[in-house]
Formats: C-alpha cells, structure tokens, sequence
C-alpha cells in the first residue's frame, strides 16, 4: 500500500524541511510524502501512484534510498538485469510525467574503490540519461549547533553536457561542480548554499608530498592508496591532494574497475623540488605519441581494484577496452 502526505512525517522529514526555511502552508499544499511497505508489483499500486502524481502535478520526485527500494522489489542492487528493469519500473515511470526524478544512493566504503559509481550495478550510473553527482564529505552536518557542515560536489555524468564547463578537472574522471554547505545556526535555524568551485593559487600545491608520491610511484610500480599512504607517510589529506594535483598536471593516472582498461600515456616522474615549493617539472625525456601499454589490472581479494601509477611506454599497440 502507499502511506500518507505531508501528514505522514517519516523521519522528521517535515520538521527538517521548516527548520530550513520552508513555510508551513507551504509544505502542506506542496510537499507529499510517499512510503511504499510493499512492492508496487500490483496494478492497485501503480494506479495508486499514478493518482496521486496526476492529482498532484510534481516538478521534483526524489527516490530516497535507490538500493533499499529494489530490495523491497525483490531485485538484486548488484545485478545490471534488475536495474534496468528497476528504472522502468519506476523512476522512468515518473519522468514520463514531466517530473524531474532525483535518485539518492550510498557508495562502497572503500574511498579507493569508489570511483564515480554508487554502491552495486554499474547500470546505476550507465542507465541515466541526465546528469550524476557525487557528494564527498570533508566535514559532517548535523554534529552540533553552530558548526558548519560542508561536502564537495562533483559531476559523474553530464549527459546534456551544459554542466562541467561551469566546474574544475578533478579527479576519477570528474569536476568539481562547487560545495554543499550547511550552518546550523540553531536549533529552529539551518541555512544551506552551494559554494562555487575555486581555483587554488600555485604556492598552495604540496610539491614535496608529490616529489615523495611520484618517487614511490618510479621505485615500486602500481600501488593503491592505502599503500601509497605507506610509503610516502605524513597526512592522508595532504597526500590526497598531491595525488589530485599529479593526475591532473598528467603524470600519474587512475583508473576505477568500471572505466575502460586503456594504456593511458603518461609523463615521468615529477623531478625533486628545492627547499621551497616550486612549480612541478617533469622529467626531459618524453613518452613518443601514439605509443601504448595494455594495462592488467591489479587485483586485490576477489574483485578490481583502482590503481595509481606510471605508464610506461613500449611499442605501439591498440588500446585494450573492457568488455560490459
């Protein structure tokens, strides 16, 4: 059965929404809150919806919990088959109606393998024909009154293709589109906005973290971030950005297990700065073009797992694509 409107207030859901500036009369007249206990499989259930969404006319739809819904359904989060037939069945559905439809999902824990794709099937991110966003927090909201909570935005998909030239390169193969912030000024007030993307001035990279990276990176091949965090020591974060500003400058890629496995021509390793920070240098000797390395990806346990590390040239060949 389908439960409720704004009557229903699943998980302060409402008193959240007032607390962030929503007028009462307005929520009430506008927002509707739906929370299926059943699997919609049933011609009563579709037709529930289908009466409340021409009765109620939404511009915005947002499916709160994308793995945890197609568990109700019966279908396996990890398995392509059934996300394709979950997106018909329902967030299609209700972009047929002019909705815009917003899909929240978790991503895997492991900030190594993330990548851009959220939690399970790759289709999750494949089968979208709008645009995917990836939310990294750096500070968490809700810890306390008085305390600003701010997450990075970044672009995944932009199917369109109107929103990455108003971001920055970052890395995993997205932009930077700008920062969720959150103040909670109180407990009755909270204010959120999004910070626009900023360019970080030179004196600001972290040059001898990436002279320390790229030099692990020359002397012992492919690692992983934890092994990297290993070798080089000192502060995750400050190692982090290092690493971001080698893959942008070109001189280390990454690769996730759902990108395409493709040599990917690199410079060398990053020459040693002197006792202050300067601009990096690569080395004089370069890759000649169209020269290409298959790349065998680096398998940790039983599934893929992202790496970062030089690509060495050698003889031409074509590049190796993975098989969907």
């Amino acid at each position: 059965m389908l439960e409720g409107s704004v009557a229903y207030d699943e998980g302060a859901v409402v008193g959240r929404l007032v607390t962030l500036g929503a007028e009462p009369d307005c929520i009430a007249e506008l927002f509707h809150y739906v929370r299926p206990i059943e699997p919609m499989g049933t011609a009563l259930h579709r037709d529930d919806l289908d009466r409340l969404i021409t009765r109620t006319t939404p511009t915005l739809a947002i499916l709160d919990g994308i793995t945890e819904a197609m568990t109700l359904h019966g279908l396996n989060p990890l398995d392509n088959t059934d996300t394709a037939k979950f997106g018909r069945m329902l967030p299609r559905r209700i972009a047929k109606t002019g909705a815009a439809v917003a899909n929240l999902d978790h991503v895997t824990k492991d900030r190594d393998g993330r990548s851009r794709y959220a939690l399970g099937a790759v289709h999750k991110l494949n089968g979208l024909d709008g645009a995917a966003y990836v939310l990294e927090n750096r500070t968490p909201f809700g810890i306390g009154i008085g305390i600003k909570g701010r997450s990075t935005i970044k672009i995944a998909k932009d199917r369109p293709g109107q929103l990455r030239k108003h971001g920055l390169p970052s890395s995993g193969a997205m932009h930077w589109y700008g920062d969720l912030i959150l103040d909670s000024q109180s407990e009755r007030l909270a204010t959120a906005w999004i910070e626009a993307p900023t360019e970080q001035p030179a004196q600001f990279r972290p040059t001898r973290v990436m002279a320390k990276i790229s030099a692990a990176l020359d002397k012992h091949g492919e690692l992983s971030m934890r092994r990297i965090q290993a070798a080089v020591g000192g502060k995750s974060a400050n190692n982090r950005l290092a690493i971001d500003c080698l893959i942008l400058d070109g001189y280390v890629s990454e690769r996730s297990p759902h990108e395409a496995v493709e040599a990917v021509l690199q410079g060398g390793p990053v020459s040693k700065p002197d006792s202050r920070d300067s601009p990096v240098t690569p080395r004089d000797s370069r890759v000649a073009p169209g020269t290409r390395d298959p790349v065998t990806p680096l398998i940790r346990g039983s599934r893929v797992a992202p790496r970062i590390g030089h690509q060495k040239p050698s003889r031409p060949r074509l590049p190796l694509r993975s098989v969907r």
